[in-house]
């Protein structure tokens, strides 16, 4: 019998201002209420998404895809935000401009990662601009 009661996943960035008292901290968890994922299984990666799209995470991803399935997850929200440090590394500096667009691409490819390897999983991504989440869930 599974001690697990959450069926959701949620994929955030590794972002220190995701720390308790910090100021992602409160919206992040107001976030997670809203969409039913106070309990959920935390995956944390630098730079949220963009660790999905590196070819040497693939296997990585494949393997969590697997252990998700065995504990009954069905649902995984993806959260991205503005001003990330691991896409400045990434990328270089951005204009705000570029680095919606990166995170735009970043977001479909997890997107179209589920839809191939876990077609039966809900996939929701999301970009936090400070105290907003802009939805992504139509791949363009």
């Amino acid at each position: 019998m599974s001690h697990h009661y959450s069926n959701k996943m949620v994929v955030r960035c590794a972002d220190d201002r995701y720390s308790p008292g910090r100021e992602f901290a409160g919206p992040f968890e107001q976030f997670l209420i809203d969409h039913g994922a106070k309990d959920c299984f935390l995956q944390v990666d630098f730079g949220g998404s963009l660790g999905i799209t590196k070819e040497f995470n693939y296997e990585a991803w494949l393997d969590r895809v697997e252990s998700a399935k065995a504990l009954g997850i069905n649902e995984v929200i993806f959260v991205d935000h503005m001003a990330c440090g691991k896409f400045t590394l990434e990328f270089g500096e951005l204009t705000a401009d570029e680095e919606h667009a990166r995170h735009t691409t970043c977001l479909h490819a997890a997107q179209r990662f589920f839809q191939e390897h876990a077609p039966e999983f809900k996939v929701s991504t999301y970009l936090q601009t400070g105290d907003n989440w802009d939805r992504f869930d139509q791949i363009v």
